[in-house]
């Protein structure tokens, strides 16, 4: 799915002022004249709000403004508030709980109850899911299907588990592991070589026969090793 990922609205530091938004938010409006179906909103606070609860720059600026029309996703753990959230134009939460690994999310059922009480209206739920839906018709996601993509939940390590697990509905493989084959010449790893980034550190692995240069995350890289 195109995505106009996190150069964001604003730079990596606290922005105190919206006055050079001009410059910097020309690349996302050629993105959203482009058709792209979702643009990330980032980890970095804007006016001492976080990018990714902050109204005038989702709901004003990029949905209003510009006239976005697809849905609002948050950089991995950029989303820092259930409600708040919500409210300023973020549609979907990645990768969904509110610490890496935590098991606990900002939405999921705080998101539900927030809707039965009012706290959020229902509105705004039904503009999350129409707008994360249009996008995937829009990019012809259900006519473009890989086959036997390998699939995974994130929710748990097991091969096999429920879809719904509420519901305890939907009894099947889960989890499709991917193992990092190097077949069929299966190189021998002669070097691993770190790189700092501003994200995370990389890796370059170095195999032979032939040379390859694989670029993995930190975590890829232990499961790949």
């Amino acid at each position: 799915m195109s995505l106009c990922t996190s150069c964001t609205f604003g730079k990596p530091e606290t922005i105190n002022t919206f006055e050079p938004c001009v410059d910097i938010i020309r690349p996302f409006a050629d993105a959203v004249r482009a058709g792209t179906a979702s643009i990330m909103c980032s980890y970095n606070q804007i006016n001492n709000s976080y990018a990714c609860q902050n109204s005038q720059v989702l709901n004003k600026l990029l949905k209003s403004e510009l006239g976005f029309q697809g849905f609002v996703m948050s950089d991995w753990g950029a989303q820092h508030s259930g409600v708040s959230s919500a409210l300023a134009g973020l549609d979907m939460t990645m990768p969904g709980d509110a610490a890496f690994d935590s098991g606990n999310s900002f939405w999921g059922s705080n998101l539900t109850i927030a809707i039965l009480n009012g706290t959020i209206p229902s509105w705004r739920l039904d503009d999350m899911c129409v707008r994360i839906l249009a996008a995937w018709y829009y990019v012809g996601r259900d006519v473009n299907q890989v086959e036997n993509a390998p699939n995974f939940s994130a929710w748990t390590l097991d091969t096999y588990g429920y879809q719904h697990q509420v519901a305890m509905e939907g009894f099947t493989q889960v989890n499709y592991h991917v193992v990092c084959d190097l077949a069929p010449s299966k190189p021998r790893v002669t070097s691993l070589t770190p790189h700092r980034t501003s994200r995370a550190t990389m890796v370059s692995i170095s195999v032979t026969p032939p040379h390859v240069a694989l670029y993995c995350s930190r975590t890829a890289t232990e499961l790949c090793l």
